[in-house]
């Protein structure tokens, strides 16, 4: 059980915070997924590499970053409250839905979207080769960013129904 108003406004004041830039997070995931992965396809393969190689450059900038990187820090940070706290029942399903968010997001675009855009980047969008290299690269990536969309919504709806049961 929390034992203190303190550590509870704490646990309260990081789940919100996790929770919305989980669920900021999962609104751009879904942006790429819902429209503008389709939108460049429909360019053709040149025109859609070239895109996909300025979006590759201008995403890198501190408000995304911080979103989805800091969002993962508030995440530990969440686990560790919440562990420490005690929270009861809660306290699980802040704990699981900040791992879902850490493993979705973070970690699963680190491990597999961000080679798959350093791979993209090198590649040369007026190759002989370009039509396969961006079926390849919109359905591997696409794929992949249809579960980070899916990881982001899931740990906003566990961590708000964490906090609702505090």
């Amino acid at each position: 059980m929390v034992e203190s108003m303190a550590e509870s406004g704490l646990l309260i004041i990081i789940g919100l915070l996790t929770a919305l830039g989980s669920g900021l997070a999962g609104g751009f995931y879904l942006t790429f997924s819902a429209s503008i992965m389709a939108g460049l396809d429909r360019l053709g393969p040149s025109a859609a590499t070239r895109g996909m190689q300025s979006f590759n450059i201008t995403v890198v900038r501190p408000p995304l970053m911080t979103v989805l990187f800091g969002t993962g820090l508030l995440g530990i940070v969440l686990i560790i409250v919440a562990l420490i706290t005690s929270a009861g029942s809660s306290t699980w399903l802040l704990v699981i839905g900040a791992v879902i968010y850490i493993v979705g997001s973070p970690i699963l675009t680190m491990a597999y979207n961000v080679p798959r855009n350093n791979a993209l980047d090198r590649t040369d969008p007026d190759g002989p080769e370009i039509a396969e290299q961006w079926a390849r690269y919109n359905r591997e990536w696409t794929a992949a960013n249809h579960v980070r969309t899916l990881a982001c919504l899931i740990a906003t709806v566990l961590i708000i129904l964490g906090l609702v049961g505090l």
